[in-house]
């Protein structure tokens, strides 16, 4: 196989970017990026605001991105259980990686595009 195109192909299939799909709201004239896992990271940020004390941002970018959440869970079936999910796993009590986790929904929320991103 060429080198270029298997390169090529690393850098699509990798790149979450290019992998993404913008959803726009008219009445706002906002647009967002968001990637497969979109409900995914959505139900560990609202999960979020009940655990970590440093919230306000997180708080701030739901009450702001109210258009595009509305969005995703009307077309993720799973949602409600993603958030239970989320509730007694990722942020179970006892968890020592809480702190952690917070910190890391906290960066998120202040990416251009945190639903098309990573906790990794």
């Amino acid at each position: 196989m060429n080198i270029k195109i298997l390169l090529s192909s690393i850098l699509l299939f990798s790149s979450n970017t290019l992998l993404a799909t913008e959803l726009c709201d008219s009445t706002s004239n906002k647009c967002a990026q968001i990637g497969s896992g979109a409900a995914w990271l959505l139900s560990i940020i609202e999960t979020s605001k009940h655990v970590c004390t440093s919230s306000e941002d997180v708080h701030y970018w739901l009450e702001e991105n109210k258009w595009l959440i509305k969005k995703i869970k009307s077309e993720e079936p799973e949602y409600a259980h993603f958030l239970e999910m989320q509730s007694n796993s990722f942020w179970k009590t006892g968890n020592p990686e809480i702190q952690d986790n917070c910190d890391k929904v906290t960066e998120l929320v202040h990416n251009e595009h945190p639903l098309n991103s990573s906790l990794r």
